[in-house]
């Protein structure tokens, strides 16, 4: 009975450090890919609805043309500044929803089974980014206003939570919360299943072992997977956030879908894909670099 006791104190504790571990993990790799994150955004909606017959067209007609002439434009138009738009609310929203699909992940792996298989993995995932991403919502509404080109609609975070809340109600704050919370299914069930089932399997054929290496190539390729997969939910999910309930251009989450790809073609889903990449990437060797070897440290299992 005394082993119980102790070791039940232990195991919270345990579980708030991993919680601690994937929170810190998250927040500083939010905060360090946002310029990337204020690019992606831009580009998401640039040109948005403007009917085109051609890609070459859509080229032709974006006022970001391209990641790096964007990058470029932005600096000198709005200074390295407006790279850092909305990194308050990017960093605190990775923090808290990031940090808990995270933290959450192992729980309902053991759920579905263990996580021997992928499927499992995948499902784990799904649940794990779905349930956590709907508390973060209202940060993720303020914070892509905040990013988009235009005049300054809010001061800072707390500012835009009050006003989209005096002006919007609940429902702005909660506004896309659907696709939220589907882009952030589908970015959990790709990008921490298949850096788990990365590593298992490299672990496995003996290629490589735990360690610093291991960690950045599972990494490097669970970013580029999840980008693939959640490039069209982002788009879709940026521009219906960005847009105010006044000015009524989207009836709803799926008007905004057919809308977009009547205008723009299925092209126009994977608007931005290259800094999302460019951004999921990094994102994601930092976090998961972070995070492992914190867990390493402490003498905690690693994901």
């Amino acid at each position: 009975m005394a082993v119980q006791s102790n070791s039940l104190p232990q195991t919270k504790s345990n579980e708030l450090v991993r919680f601690a571990f994937a929170s810190f993990s998250q927040g500083f790799a939010g905060f360090c890919t946002n310029p990337i994150d204020v690019i992606k955004t831009r580009m998401q909606v640039d040109g948005e609805l403007q009917a085109t017959r051609s890609v070459s067209e859509q080229m032709q007609n974006r006022y970001y043309k391209g990641f790096v002439r964007g990058s470029l434009r932005i600096i000198q138009e709005e200074g390295l500044a407006g790279l850092m738009r909305g990194a308050v609310p990017g960093t605190l929203r990775d923090a808290t929803y990031s940090g808990m699909r995270i933290y959450l992940y192992e729980p309902f792996k053991n759920i579905f089974g263990g996580g021997i298989h992928l499927h499992e993995k995948i499902a784990a995932g799904t649940c794990a980014g779905a349930i956590s991403s709907f508390f973060a919502t209202p940060l993720d509404v303020v914070k892509i206003r905040l990013q988009v080109k235009g005049e300054r609609r809010y001061r800072g975070l707390m500012h835009g939570l009050i006003d989209v809340g005096k002006t919007e109600g609940l429902a702005g704050l909660y506004k896309g919360w659907a696709p939220t919370m589907i882009r952030a299914a589908v970015l959990t069930g790709s990008q921490v299943a298949s850096y788990d089932q990365i590593k298992r399997l490299l672990i496995d054929h003996g290629y490589m072992q735990e360690g610093l290496p291991l960690h950045t190539v599972a990494s490097f390729f669970a970013g580029l997977i999840c980008s693939l997969t959640t490039s069209p939910v982002d788009v879709i999910k940026t521009r219906y956030q960005n847009t105010p309930a006044h000015l009524g251009r989207y009836s709803s989450v799926y008007d905004c879908l057919v809308q977009s790809v009547k205008a723009e073609g299925v092209y126009g889903l994977y608007k931005g894909f290259l800094p999302n990449w460019m951004r999921l990437g990094p994102h994601s060797i930092i976090a998961f670099l972070m995070y492992d070897n914190m867990c390493i440290a402490v003498g905690m299992k690693p994901i």
